[in-house]
């Protein structure tokens, strides 16, 4: 009896002494993951939808941390970013928030100073390059104006605010653009739409806004 309670004890330490040995090799192992890792840092999620140019609060994203060094340059990481700022395009619930979404309140082109409109491809409309949100363009029309043809550079360095394709992601296809433009813009560039004979969007050289 005497005997079988000595192996008990026995047991007993080698199980707290094997279960402390444990926990400090899986102390360790965090330590060494978290010093892999880097500092954490803070990124912005949206909790909801949030239309475009609507002022953006604090409370409309919730915080997850991930590590800095995972983190893409784009990412705001900062909350001061935030305030005093709308997003240039529409936010799923979910979505990253990204400093080349935001544009200052005092700054944006609001719908007082500017039009988005819709350039879609068709016969007389080519688009030169796969493009997304947030790119530039320059627009090159082509025309008949008097016994002459003429083609021109329209506008340089066009804003799109979205891309509308078709198709899942892999297999996609560019239907067209919306670019924002002034109201005066828009409406010349709605007749060279409707009037012209061929219309190329091409992909500027500084891409996209930072």
């Amino acid at each position: 009896m005497l005997e079988l309670k000595r192996k008990s004890i026995l047991f007993l330490s080698l199980a707290i002494v094997m279960a402390i040995l444990a926990g400090l090799l899986f102390s360790n192992q965090v330590a060494v993951l978290q010093e892999r890792m880097g500092v954490m840092s803070q990124t912005y999620v949206a909790k909801y939808d949030i239309e475009p140019r609507i002022p953006l609060k604090l409370s409309d994203f919730e915080v997850k941390e991930i590590p800095l060094q995972y983190a893409p340059e784009s990412v705001v990481l900062e909350p001061k970013v935030i305030q005093g700022s709308v997003s240039l395009l529409p936010l799923k619930k979910g979505d990253v928030l990204a400093k080349n979404m935001l544009k200052p309140m005092d700054g944006q082109a609001n719908s007082s100073t500017s039009r988005l409109v819709r350039v879609m491809a068709n016969d007389k409309v080519q688009f030169d390059s796969v493009l997304e949100s947030m790119d530039r363009v320059d627009i090159i029309v082509s025309r008949q104006v008097g016994n002459q043809r003429q083609t021109i550079l329209f506008k340089r360095d066009v804003l799109v605010l979205t891309v509308y394709q078709s198709g899942d992601k892999q297999k996609s296809q560019l239907e067209g653009i919306g670019v924002e433009v002034s109201i005066e813009d828009a409406v010349a560039l709605t007749d060279v739409l409707n009037y012209s004979d061929r219309v190329r969007i091409l992909k500027a050289n500084n891409t996209r806004v930072k």
